[in-house]
């Protein structure tokens, strides 16, 4: 180190850091064969030094750990830290799983509204109901994703299958009613915009 020049040593991720205040370079020792020569306006620093680039993989691999490590810690904010928090966030998990069992329990009371009977029966005994458009029979099933099919009329089996659904932060009872709506009033506006499998 040169004298004269004043130096803030530290570790970091197991290795001495080095900051040369003087002119605000910083340098990582390590046990290497690399010899490495610095020369600033008053500063010259030699010995067993890490190449720069190495160095600079290290810097970017330190701060990739650093966001990573803020991350996680951004995701366990809502978890207890004391008796007190872990009552109150099980009271809030109660309050929201009641707000969602109430409103699934209004989507289906909507949903079951627009089926006949048959309808109906096959949603509560199978989870999926059909409906007729045109001679084209269409099948839709619990869920989001890929729930729509197309049926050969006579024999059932599926010709195609359709993705087009709502925001799923929404009752999945409301999905099966916006898809029912919107293949009996605008079918090939349905079609233009779902994905075909």
């Amino acid at each position: 180190m040169a004298p004269g020049t004043s130096y803030d040593s530290g570790t970091q991720g197991g290795y001495s850091v080095y900051t040369d205040t003087g002119t605000t370079t910083a340098w990582l020792a390590a046990a290497t064969t690399t010899a490495w020569t610095t020369t600033s306006t008053s500063t010259s620093v030699t010995g067993n030094w890490w190449t720069w680039a190495d160095w600079h993989r290290h810097r970017s691999a330190t701060r990739q750990a650093v966001v990573q490590a803020e991350a996680l810690r951004r995701l366990r904010e809502p978890y207890a830290s004391t008796p007190q928090d872990a009552g109150r966030l099980g009271a809030e998990r109660q309050a929201r799983r009641a707000l969602r069992a109430s409103a699934d329990a209004k989507a289906e009371a909507l949903l079951l509204r627009h089926l006949d009977a048959a309808q109906q029966q096959t949603y509560r005994h199978y989870g999926w109901f059909e409906i007729d458009v045109g001679g084209r029979v269409y099948r839709l099933e619990q869920g989001f994703a890929g729930n729509v099919t197309r049926r050969d009329p006579v024999t059932k089996r599926a010709v195609r299958r359709y993705c087009a659904h709502i925001d799923i932060a929404l009752p999945m009872q409301d999905n099966l009613m916006s898809q029912l709506l919107a293949i009996t009033h605008d079918e090939q506006g349905f079609l233009r915009v779902a994905n075909v499998s």
